[in-house]
């Protein structure tokens, strides 16, 4: 997968946290670091939308 990715990030079933990235390497690197704080969060990453 390359391109613009979009994440979003819940927690507590509240949408907490959206970001855009320039390739899903980014965005992968993002989620670990994430993870960290949200251990119980859900995780959406998915071409950009226009």
């Amino acid at each position: 997968m390359s391109g613009m990715v979009e994440m979003y990030v819940e927690d507590g079933g509240e949408e907490i946290l959206y970001y855009s990235f320039n390739s899903i390497a980014e965005a992968s690197e993002m989620l670990s670091f994430l993870k960290e704080f949200f251990p119980l969060g859900t995780f959406t990453i998915q071409p950009l939308r226009h």
